[in-house]
This record gives C-alpha cells, structure tokens and sequence, in this order.
C-alpha cells in the first residue's frame, strides 16, 4: 500500500521513508523551478515548506497539458505526486507518476511522463517563447 501524506506531513517524514509515497499538494513554479507546495500556504506560496521536482523537464508536458496562469507562476494547479523522497541538500520527489487538476475541474489528468513524451513536449518549445528562465536551465 502506498503512503499518502501532504507536503508538511512529508517534510517530517525526512529520510524515514524508503518506499513509494503519494503527496497532495500545489504545483507550482517558484524562480523557474517546479516545487509542490502544501494546500495550506497558497497564499503564502513563495515561503511556504516546499519539496523541490528532481526531474524539471515535466514543465514541457505540463505546458502541453494545461492551461497555463498569468502572474509569477504559470504553474499553479493542485497535483497529486508519486514518486520516491530524495533527501540531498533540499527535501526533493524524484516523480513516478502525476495526477494535476486543471482550474475549476473535478477530475484528474494524469500526465504521460515516460522519457519519450517528454523530450517530443521538449522539442516543441523554444528556449525564448515567453519563458525566460529555461534558457538559464540545462537538462536534469
């Protein structure tokens, strides 16, 4: 049986967990990476207890798959995570699978994250299409 936690109750967890877990969150882009976020500090969002996405490349599948904001973050969606804990410097997911709701829908879309889909998504964007900050980032 998976573990399902929220990001607060998985940053206490540190390297106690050794085995597939499930954590609810928001999704987000903070300073052009992707973390999750705990529900509770969406306001707060930019200082709130994050867990850092070790493989940054699902930003092109999620600018494929979703419906992107205006603002700071055009991430900003409620996701489920599965994936493994990774304690190196900052409390990090390496992400096996992933659930996000798109804005004002009740169902989840579970993004195709397999090496292949995500280099075809890598392809189609350019470094300069509106998004600055993937021209500063290198392949994970």
């Amino acid at each position: 049986m998976i573990m399902k936690v929220s990001v607060n109750e998985a940053c206490k967890l540190k390297d106690k967990v050794k085995e597939l877990i499930e954590i609810v969150g928001d999704l987000v882009m903070i300073d052009g990476y992707l973390y999750l976020i705990d529900i509770d500090n969406r306001n707060d969002y930019k200082d709130a207890t994050r867990i850092y996405i070790k493989d940054q490349n699902i930003r092109f599948v999620l600018m494929e798959s979703i419906m992107p904001l205006g603002g700071e973050s055009f991430v900003f969606h409620r996701a489920k995570i599965s994936g493994f804990l990774k304690f190196d410097e900052d409390l990090a997911i390496q992400v096996d699978n992933l659930l996000i709701k798109e804005r004002g829908e009740d169902a989840w879309l579970n993004l195709d994250l397999s090496p292949e889909h995500i280099k075809e998504c890598k392809l189609k964007r350019e470094p300069n299409e509106g998004f600055d900050f993937f021209k500063e980032m290198g392949d994970e």
